[in-house]
């Protein structure tokens, strides 16, 4: 279906590709149209559809980006974007397509880590909330759009969240549903987050932000059998300096690579298992169903979920998608990059 975009949201894989060009990502090829959060109105439906009507206010992750998307009609960065009915859900009329960008992505690689088989594999999120199960989940980066999205879906699970986040956010989690909510700058942020979780039955760790999976590891490592010592990885290390050229480019990839060796003997060391998530591979799954079809609608139109972090709104048109993507690239606390559109 194509949906004329009234707002679209920055995401660091999309200025990521455009500084790495062809060197990573490499199905992708110049030109292309990057994208993945989307928010807008159905204009045109093709004769399978059968959710949405034309006219209907929707979110969508638009995923070109993605191998089995790959076409740039699918990116967000667009006036008229073509979006997939099964990564696609309607907004309530009260709430604007600045706020509502901010959702897909975030919520969209949060269900990849928490829900799909080989991973988490959490208890599906359900309107009400599913009862509390006595277990618990550690997210990590609780404030940014990822961790957001993850501690509504876990708590829509039954769960207990334990996060991390600067003390200013504490409020921010707390109101999104964490139970427990630690300063990641405070010297005994780890030790607290292992207090915490002591004796509890741990359904795993989704490690969000730098540094993040190490410090996933050490916490897990410190619990007992009742833990289940598993860390979802959703991001890796960018370098503080960008490599200038190639011979640098290669050389930040080859620290890379040993990050990962590092990373992967001291969780096998400590007995933590560790995987890393791809962030819209719901898409090729029974997740997406899950997750945009059966819970998001209902948990939207009700309030239980809610389009977080804020937008941080750029300007209006096209032409503030660069600006967009630098800003995004230096970094923001709680908030969420975005661009209006349309009329």
């Amino acid at each position: 279906m194509v949906i004329k975009n009234g707002a679209v949201a920055i995401n660091p894989l999309d200025w990521a590709k455009q500084h790495v060009g062809d060197k990573k990502w490499e199905w992708i090829t110049h030109p292309f149209i990057l994208g993945q959060d989307i928010a807008g109105e159905v204009v045109e439906i093709g004769s399978e559809i059968t959710r949405f009507n034309v006219g209907d206010r929707i979110i969508a992750h638009a995923v070109g980006f993605y191998l089995y998307g790959n076409r740039a009609a699918e990116g967000g960065f667009q006036l008229y974007t073509i979006a997939r009915e099964h990564m696609a859900s309607p907004i309530p009329d009260s709430m604007p397509f600045e706020k509502a960008c901010v959702i897909p992505m975030g919520c969209s690689a949060s269900a990849c880590a928490l829900l799909q088989k080989g991973f988490l594999a959490l208890d599906y999120p359900a309107v009400p909330p599913a009862a509390r199960n006595g277990q618990f989940v550690a997210i990590t980066g609780g404030s940014t759009a990822v961790g957001s999205n993850a501690i509504q879906l876990a708590r829509a699970g039954g769960y207990e969240v334990v996060t991390t986040c600067s003390r200013h956010n504490f409020d921010h989690a707390k109101r999104l549903g964490a139970s427990f909510v630690f300063d990641y700058h405070s010297p005994t942020c780890e030790a607290d987050v292992a207090e915490a979780l002591k004796g509890k039955k741990v359904a795993g760790a989704f490690a969000i932000g730098p540094g993040s999976v190490e410090f996933c590891v050490r916490v897990l490592s410190q619990l007992g059998d009742e833990c289940r010592k598993f860390v979802v990885k959703a991001s890796f290390p960018w370098p503080k300096d960008e490599p200038k050229n190639d011979e640098e480019y290669w050389e930040y990839m080859r620290w890379v690579d040993g990050w990962n060796k590092s990373v992967s003997e001291m969780a096998e060391e400590a007995g933590v298992e560790t995987k890393y998530v791809e962030g819209a591979e719901l898409g090729r799954n029974e997740v997406s169903k899950v997750v945009y079809e059966d819970f998001l609608p209902r948990a939207l139109a009700t309030g239980l979920y809610v389009a977080a972090p804020e937008p941080l709104v750029v300007g209006k048109g096209l032409e503030y998608i660069q600006e967009a993507l630098d800003l995004q690239k230096k970094g923001v606390s709680a908030k969420k990059i975005v661009v209006l559109l349309g009329s």
